[in-house]
This record gives structure tokens, C-alpha cells and sequence, in this order.
């Protein structure tokens, strides 16, 4: 559907400052603790910095449009369910499975277990996430008893707005694992489950041993309402990302420590970002471009999106280029071109085009998925 934008438009994107220390592997040094209900603590070791953005218009086709196994995530035409998806146990019981079978097709998996969700909203804060509209005690608590919640228990989360990857050498195949032992205190199936393993032991085995491919891949929705200019989303092409770039960041629980990637500038970063990923009627879609001589971001913007779509986003992937590079047990698939190992993303604040007073917030659900193939 052919549209024209205004731009440039001015942005910034969060990343963690050169006194931050670079690490593939968790050295201990950066790290936040979470409690039962989703809540961090301020984090240890991390320094952010600010860095501007600029946005133009302009939508990639053909074998130029990003693909999840290239870049690391991907646009799909995918009519919404009619259903409340503010419902915990409507999401566990109708979502999941709708999930699952989008990405069985898709990606041609052997098997895919959908086995964690959030619902975000610009509203919320946190130490990842502040805007105009979030307060400064939001994410402060052990459990706020004042905080948003779905049907069911669940804490509403803010984006997060830091450059950053779900998963890392380390926790993707511990997460992996833990999806064939009891669901933790924290995994969202303990309510279906109890102390059922979501997939057998012989199958993550095969996975995790090299037997199989494994990936983990998000697939983002919009749950909102209007044209939501808060806090969009950006995706940044795995290809240009370099080992040196990325910072292991520890989140501890009670029961357990995960991983994530944050991550330091780079020059070479090219990203794509959703100005109003999240809307039920208008969707925008952009991608950033840095070339190697050049400091500021550029981006471009994809528009009329509409909301029967979703975003995959690659979190993990064991035949990536990075993974199969990084351990040494890995089993390669030898493809030809580049493949993507995650895909670093962050929500995005427009300078220069704020919403207006009563603009909508952006809410967005995103459920977490393991496909085995």
C-alpha cells in the first residue's frame, strides 16, 4: 500500500557506555535481581549513554525486506484471534497454541512450546524504561500492590528501552534445560503445569547436545488501542553486530540467575524500528542504516503496517553464525549466506515528534517460544 511519510524525525537509542565492561560470559560485574512478581532492583554495573537517532522515510520489498533468518526478525501477515488477550489464562490456553502453530508453519519446525508471556505498556517504568507518562516509583518495589496486572496476577511491564538481547552463550541452552525440569517460581506454565516438565528431557537433550537445531523466537502483537506513537520499537540487523560489543548482564532470582546481552555502540550498527509498531489501525515501520564512516543513526521508516500482523524476533539461534563461532561443541548447518544468531532490539524515543497529551499507550504482548527442529 503505497504512502508517503514526513521526516527526518530525531531519536535516541540506550547503550552502555565504554566504562561498562565487554563480555560474551558473565564475569559477575553487571546484573539486577528480580523478584516473584517480574520487579528489578536497580542494576549493578551498568552505565548508560544516550544516542541520537535520525529517521527518514522509505520500505524495503523483495528479497531486500528483513527475514528472521538473515537479520534476525521478520514481518508476518497474522490475523489477530478474537480473544482477551488481557486474560492470563486466555493467553496460556487459546494464545500459546495460536503461536505455535504461526511459527510451525512458518519456520517448518519439528516442534514449538510457547512457554512465557509479557504485556507492556509505555505507562509503566522502570529502571529500563522511563517516559513522560510513567511514574518514578514505578518499578521501584518488591511487587507494588498499586501496580497494573492482567486478568490472573500477572504485572503489566514497561518496554524496554535499552539496546539489548534476550538471551546469551550461556542461558539460552540453560533455558533451554530448564523447560525439561518443574517450572521455577517465576515461569509463567507453574499455574498449568505444577511440577510437569513443558518438554521431555530426551528431546531437549538431543537439542542441547547438537542433535538438533534450537531456536527461541518472540512474536510481538499489538493489544492496544489508536495510533500509539509511544515508545516503538527497534531491531538491530544481527550481521552488524561484533563479539566486542556486547556486555553479559546477569538477572538473578531467587531460584535461579538468567542472562541477558546488553550491549556498547557501534558504528557499524544497522537497525530497523517501529514508530507505531503497536497500533490497531496505523503500523509504521522503519530500518536504520549506519555506514561505516558515519556517527549518527539513519533510519527509514516501512509505513501502513495494520495490526493482523506480528514481528518475529529471534532471541537464539544454535546454527547462527555467533553461536556456532562461539561454542565449540556447536553442529553448523553451513549455510551459505549469514545467519542469524539473536537480533538486539529497544524501544525508542521520537524527539522531535512527541504524541499528543492524551495519545494512547503503547501496549504490546509478546510471547517467548523454543522451536526445535
Amino acid at each position: 500500500m503505497a504512502s508517503s511519510h514526513p521526516g527526518p524525525f530525531k531519536g535516541t537509542l540506550k547503550y552502555q557506555s565504554e566504562n561498562v565492561s565487554r563480555s560474551l560470559r558473565s564475569n559477575g560485574k553487571v546484573y539486577s535481581n528480580r523478584d516473584s512478581t517480574g520487579t528489578d532492583s536497580p542494576p549493578v554495573g551498568v552505565e548508560q549513554i544516550e544516542v541520537s537517532v535520525s529517521v527518514e522515510s522509505g520500505r524495503k520489498e523483495g528479497e531486500e525486506r528483513p527475514r528472521i533468518h538473515r537479520e534476525g526478525f521478520e514481518l508476518l501477515p497474522s490475523v489477530c484471534p478474537d480473544m482477551d488477550l488481557f486474560d492470563d489464562s486466555v493467553i496460556l490456553e487459546q494464545y500459546y497454541p495460536h503461536v505455535e502453530t504461526l511459527l510451525k508453519e512458518k519456520l517448518g519446525a519439528a516442534h514449538v512450546f510457547a512457554f512465557d508471556h509479557n504485556l507492556r505498556s509505555s505507562s509503566k517504568g522502570s529502571w529500563m524504561h522511563k517516559t513522560s507518562s510513567s511514574s518514578e516509583e514505578d518499578g521501584k518495589g518488591e511487587g507494588d500492590k498499586n501496580a497494573e496486572r492482567l486478568k490472573g496476577g500477572n504485572l503489566v511491564q514497561s518496554p524496554v528501552a535499552v539496546v539489548h538481547g534476550d538471551l546469551t552463550l550461556t542461558s539460552a541452552p540453560r533455558r533451554l534445560e530448564m523447560l525439561a525440569e518443574a517450572p521455577r517460581e517465576n515461569d509463567t506454565l507453574r499455574r498449568k503445569l505444577g511440577d510437569a516438565p513443558l518438554i521431555s528431557a530426551d528431546l531437549v537433550n538431543e537439542a542441547v547436545s547438537g542433535k538438533r537445531r534450537f531456536a527461541c523466537v518472540n512474536v510481538w502483537r499489538s493489544v492496544g488501542e489508536g495510533v500509539v506513537k509511544v515508545s516503538p520499537l527497534a531491531m538491530c540487523d544481527c550481521r552488524s553486530v561484533g563479539d566486542g560489543d556486547l556486555v553479559t548482564f546477569e538477572v538473578r532470582y531467587s531460584d535461579r540467575t538468567g542472562e541477558n546481552y546488553l550491549a556498547g555502540h557501534s558504528e557499524g550498527h544497522r537497525w530497523t524500528v517501529d514508530l507505531t509498531m503497536f497500533n490497531l489501525s496505523c503500523l509504521s515501520r522503519t530500518c536504520l542504516h549506519i555506514p561505516p564512516n558515519k556517527l549518527e543513526l539513519d533510519l527509514r521508516i516501512f509505513p501502513e503496517m495494520n495490526r493482523d500482523e506480528v514481528v518475529l524476533l529471534k532471541c537464539w539461534d544454535s546454527e547462527g553464525d555467533f553461536a556456532k563461532k562461539n561454542q565449540t561443541d556447536s553442529q553448523g548447518g553451513g549455510f551459505a549466506e549469514p545467519f542469524s544468531t539473536f537480533a538486539l532490539h529497544s524501544a525508542i524515543e521520537l524527539t522531535d515528534t512527541s504524541p499528543a497529551p492524551d495519545a494512547p499507550a503503547r501496549k504490546s504482548l509478546e510471547v517467548r517460544t523454543v522451536v526445535i527442529f
